[in-house]
C-alpha cells in the first residue's frame, strides 16, 4: 500500500512539473500559450491530454489489481501464508469484511501464542511435564484456528463475485426455482466463512483467558494451594480444543 502511495505522489508531481513547463510564463519557448495561444481550440485539446493523462494515470496505480492467487502449499503453511493468500482476493470488495477480519485475527493469534509461550518458558523447565502438556494443547488450539483459516482462505478462492453481483442485480437468466437455489448457495457460502470467523474469535478468546491464567500463576505471592486451582483452570481452559472440533 505504501508503495502504491509513494507512485501516485511522484506521478502527480510529474504532472504537475510538466504543467509547470507547458503554461509558466518564464519557459519562453517552452510556454504553451506563447505557441498556441492564438489558437482556442489547440489549447483547449492540450490542457484535455494532460487531463487526461493524470486521469488516467491515477486510475492505473490506485485501482485494484488481480494480479495472481497465492495458493496455500500442501504442507502446513505458515501463518504469514495465510496472510499473502487472502490479500491476493482482495479485489473481492464483497468479501472484504470477512478477509480484513482474517488477516487481524492471524495476527493477534499469533503475538499471543508467541505471549503464551514466552511465559510458560519463564515459570516451567522445558522438560516438566506441566509445560509439555501445555504447550501441546496451546499448538493443538492454535491448529485448529489455522484449520478454520485454511478453510476461510479456500472459500473466499471460489467465490465467484461476478456471479454474485448479477444475480443481486437480477442480471442472470435463472428460472425462479434456480434463482433460489443460487441465493440459498451465496447465503450459505457467507455463512460458513462468519462461523469460522466467530469460532476463531472464541480461540483468541480462550488464548486471552490463558494469558490471564498464567498472569496469575506467576505472581509471587500466590500460595501453593491457590497456584494448584489455577493450573487447573489452565487444563479446563486447554481442554476447548476438542469441544471445538
Amino acid at each position: 500500500m505504501k508503495a502504491r502511495i509513494t507512485k501516485v505522489l511522484l506521478f502527480n508531481g510529474l504532472i504537475l512539473l510538466i504543467c509547470h513547463f507547458l503554461f509558466s510564463p518564464h519557459f519562453g519557448a517552452w510556454n504553451v500559450l506563447s505557441v498556441v495561444g492564438a489558437h482556442p481550440a489547440a489549447y483547449l485539446l492540450c490542457c484535455g491530454t494532460v487531463a487526461l493523462i493524470a486521469i488516467t494515470g491515477n486510475y492505473l496505480l490506485l485501482r485494484r489489481k488481480k494480479g495472481h492467487a497465492a495458493p496455500l502449499q500442501k504442507e502446513k503453511p505458515a501463518p504469514k501464508d495465510f496472510a499473502k493468500a487472502l490479500r491476493s482476493y482482495y479485489y473481492k470488495s464483497e468479501l472484504s469484511k470477512q478477509m480484513n477480519s482474517a488477516i487481524s485475527q492471524i495476527e493477534r493469534v499469533g503475538a499471543k501464542e508467541n505471549g503464551l509461550l514466552i511465559i510458560l518458558e519463564q515459570y516451567f523447565d522445558k522438560n516438566e511435564i506441566t509445560y509439555l502438556k501445555f504447550r501441546e494443547n496451546i499448538e493443538e488450539v492454535c491448529a485448529l484456528f489455522y484449520q478454520n483459516t485454511h478453510t476461510l482462505a479456500n472459500a473466499v478462492a471460489v467465490f465467484d463475485e461476478k456471479e454474485y453481483r448479477a444475480l443481486r442485480a437480477d442480471r442472470l437468466e435463472l428460472a425462479p426455482v434456480q434463482r433460489s437455489q443460487k441465493g440459498q448457495y451465496y447465503e450459505e457460502q457467507f455463512r460458513r466463512m462468519n462461523a469460522l470467523l466467530f469460532q476463531n474469535e472464541e480461540i483468541i478468546t480462550t488464548l486471552d483467558n490463558l494469558l490471564l491464567a498464567l498472569s496469575d500463576l506467576s505472581a509471587s505471592a500466590r500460595s501453593q494451594s491457590e497456584k494448584k486451582q489455577i493450573l487447573e483452570e489452565m487444563r479446563q481452559l486447554t481442554a476447548c480444543a476438542s469441544q471445538y472440533k
